[in-house]
């Protein structure tokens, strides 16, 4: 039986402006980036059109997105299904992408299987989640509507993070909900565009922000939120949390604060950003 493995990157929500409910979306405008943080899939070929995913742990096998997305590709296209395996590295409800990641994984092996890569495709992404058709092509991007507007952002150099986890796990419904109670701020995302296309990460770093951190990213994170302020640094909260960045200019000012976070308990990684090229990998 013919296999194929694919690999898809992470990303982080360097900016997340949230508007008021349009139907049965939010509308958004938001700057993103595939960090090197990757899920991977193998996919195998059936002579059937069934669909078969590994049990991960944390995960329901029934809601699995690698499982819908299997279904989905098999109907849109008319081709066989698949037997899946699925390698979780991004953690489960951090806002990093995690699910869409797996969809978008699958898509793009089942399209190598199955010699079905058309951009038929990428409807079939949108109607599986709001950032897979940028997740889809990876990079940096600012993306709007419901997140199916695309617009590469080109930045002469890499960013550099220090990205902190939590035990907690914060659904996207959730986190939208609350935002329609309380609200949010927003972030100048002009700015940021223009201070990543100029190169100009230090000031980057001042407009990053997340309208629903407000009402989603407190609690289990105050000490967390605390220190950083004591140190000078500025956080943000990816997607709908619960994990949180800090941005940085330079990879080794990165890496002195996760160590310093880690020597404080909190459980934090080194990320850098990853061209378009990279994020998805065959």
């Amino acid at each position: 039986m013919r296999k194929v493995k694919v690999s898809c990157a992470a990303k982080l929500n360097l900016a997340l402006n949230v508007f008021e409910k349009s139907g049965k979306f939010h509308p958004i405008d938001s700057v993103v980036t595939s960090v090197g943080l990757y899920d991977s899939v193998t996919v195998t070929e059936r002579k059937d059109r069934f669909v078969t995913v590994n049990e991960i742990e944390g995960i329901n096998p029934a809601t699995n997105t690698a499982y819908k997305a299997a279904l989905l590709f098999s109907d849109a296209f008319g081709t066989n299904g698949a037997d899946i395996v699925l390698k979780k590295n991004i953690p489960v409800a951090t806002g990093m992408g995690g699910s869409s990641a797996d969809i978008c994984a699958v898509l793009h092996a089942l399209s190598l299987l199955y010699g079905k890569f058309t951009d038929k495709i990428y409807r079939v992404a949108e109607i599986l989640g709001s950032d897979t058709v940028f997740m889809m092509q990876g990079g940096l991007a600012r993306i709007t509507g419901r997140g199916q507007y695309v617009e590469q952002v080109c930045c002469p150099c890499k960013l550099h993070f220090a990205v902190t986890f939590f035990d907690k796990q914060i659904s996207a419904a959730d986190a939208y909900a609350a935002f329609d109670s309380a609200g949010g701020e927003h972030t100048d995302i002009d700015a940021l565009v223009h201070c990543l296309a100029e190169g100009n990460t230090q000031r980057a770093i001042s407009l990053t922000g997340n309208s629903l951190q407000k009402t989603i990213g407190r609690g289990y994170c105050d000490g967390y939120l605390e220190f950083c302020a004591l140190n000078g640094v500025k956080t943000c909260m990816t997607g709908s949390g619960s994990a949180f960045f800090a941005m940085f200019s330079t990879q080794s000012d990165a890496m002195k604060f996760v160590r310093l976070l880690n020597d404080n308990g909190f459980n934090s990684l080194y990320l850098s950003s990853v061209e378009k090229k990279d994020a998805i990998i065959l």
